[in-house]
């Protein structure tokens, strides 16, 4: 007994002078003339991994799923969706026009089982619904 408390004990000062050397240095120079600045130090393979966040109209965004329920060419009726959908369902919804196409999109879902539930429920009113990937707004904080 006596001997595994004395190998654990030695076991835990080598392990923590072992790590004593491997600090974190995040920026060597003097502090950031710019208030503001932000200098990281980081492994490469990390810098890459790193996507940065893409800032649209409405604040940053990120990938993910929006509900398609109208694209043609009437943009009186894309507007009477769109409105009639933020007022019964309670989700933002996006009247985006590409040429000759006023198309009509609900929600900033994140994942795509978040908008089949919502794919869902529209379903029981409007028909050619598509779901669709792409770029959605962040989810606001509370």
């Amino acid at each position: 007994m006596s001997n595994n408390c004395l190998f654990i004990f030695i076991s835990v000062c080598f392990v923590s002078l072992a790590t004593r050397g491997q600090e974190i240095k995040i920026c060597d120079g003097p502090p950031a003339s710019k208030a503001g600045v932000v200098h990281i130090i980081a492994d490469t393979q990390l810098v890459h991994d790193i996507k940065p966040v893409t800032v649209g109209d409405d604040g940053p965004q990120m990938n993910g799923y929006r509900i398609q329920v109208y694209g043609e060419t009437d943009r009186g009726a894309a507007q009477k969706i769109k409105d009639e959908i933020a007022i019964m369902y309670g989700v933002r919804t996006y009247m985006i026009y590409e040429s000759p196409y006023f198309k009509v999109r609900v929600g900033d879902f994140r994942s795509r089982m978040e908008a089949q539930q919502m794919l869902h429920t529209l379903k029981q009113k409007y028909t050619s619904i598509l779901l669709v990937p792409g770029m959605v707004n962040l989810p606001d904080l509370k």
